[in-house]
């Protein structure tokens, strides 16, 4: 029986020991806790990371005073082995108001070229104590772990924007400030292949600025060959319904339409209005044109109507335009036109 009591005894004193012994650890913990924490002048909480994936931080959540480490210290690719689940990466909600914080919409960032890779973030309530740790990958053993916050320069190349949970986005300032972003499962193959998609962008955009300035340089030679030719030059009259016409003028128009528009060296642009005979297009009517104008000189009316051009119809300016760009030098215009109810027609020589 005594040999039972003292068993009993030495297991309740063994509980006692194990359970002074766990108290005694948890109070050394939150005494170092404390030590760490009072880094940052807030309250922080190191999260485990089953606990991280239920945190959302929000810039509007005031008493949200957390301090979340996320690492990817050996950027491990898909199909290594890893001690612990990779974490999840921004979702689409949270970076389309990061994006839109940062540089308003219809702006998307892409994928960094630059030679680094984010190998962890510490994101803070505060952003001035949110901290993204890079890792460049040029310089050899030389080559250091820049710790920047927001606001920092990467490398000479690129001004940091926004620290998330695995992610960063930055200012690329080499590259006409333009978005680009990191995260923690970008790797060495993810760059490569964001600089060959990169440059492919940038050669269409130049082709694309050098066509649009051939165009500009194109319209403005137009516009200057026209502006160049005066009314004089222009329209000749040479008989009763004959007119000798400028190829050099009818030329420096085709080139630049717009520049009989309102112009005042040619007078007002006269309206056009459709003509409908048996339910369809019978010709185009001139409605405002003024005395000692261009069109006045070409013989046309206030009222004329324009049945055909050389014989052909005509069922919209379009098809005017089209049947102008055919015509050949030496050859002449015959534009039918009804007038008060007579049909007459003015011919053209194009010298």
């Amino acid at each position: 029986m005594d040999s039972k009591i003292r068993l009993t005894v030495r297991i309740v004193i063994a509980a006692l020991v194990v359970i002074i012994a766990i108290c005694a650890a948890r109070g050394i913990g939150n005494i170092i806790s404390r030590k760490v924490i009072s880094i940052t002048p807030y309250e922080v909480s190191v999260l485990k990371d089953d606990e991280k994936a239920d945190v959302t931080l929000t810039q509007n959540d005031e008493n949200a005073d957390i301090l979340i480490y996320n690492r990817n210290l050996f950027n491990q690719k898909a199909g290594a082995e890893e001690t612990e689940p990779e974490e999840e990466v921004p979702t689409v909600e949270v970076e389309d108001a990061v994006v839109e914080e940062i540089a308003g919409d219809g702006i998307r960032p892409v994928l960094t070229d630059m030679r680094v890779l984010l190998m962890g973030t510490q994101v803070a309530s505060d952003p001035a104590y949110s901290v993204a740790m890079l890792m460049p990958l040029e310089g050899g053993a030389d080559a250091r772990m820049q710790y920047l916050k927001e606001g920092g320069e990467l490398l000479g190349e690129a001004r940091i924007l926004k620290i998330v949970r695995n992610r960063v986005y930055m200012e690329r300032t080499t590259q006409n400030n333009r978005l680009e972003y990191i995260d923690t499962r970008t790797t060495e193959e993810d760059l490569a292949e964001a600089k060959k998609s990169l440059e492919k962008a940038a050669e269409k955009e130049k082709a694309a600025a050098a066509a649009a300035e051939k165009e500009k340089e194109k319209a403005a030679a137009g516009a200057k060959a026209a502006d160049s030719v005066g009314t004089a030059e222009l329209v000749k009259k040479i008989d009763t319904d004959t007119y000798e016409v400028s190829r050099e003028a009818v030329e420096a128009i085709r080139k630049n339409p717009k520049s009989l528009k309102n112009n005042p060296k040619y007078g007002k642009l006269p309206q056009v209005q459709p003509v409908y005979k048996n339910g369809n297009i019978g010709g185009f009517r001139l409605l405002g044109v003024e005395s000692g104008s261009i069109y006045s000189q070409l013989g046309l009316q206030n009222g004329d109507t324009i049945i055909d051009v050389n014989g052909q119809p005509i069922e919209g300016p379009q098809q005017a335009m089209a049947l102008l760009d055919a015509l050949k030098p030496g050859q002449d215009i015959g534009l039918k036109i009804n007038r008060t109810g007579q049909e007459k027609t003015l011919t053209f020589q194009l010298k």
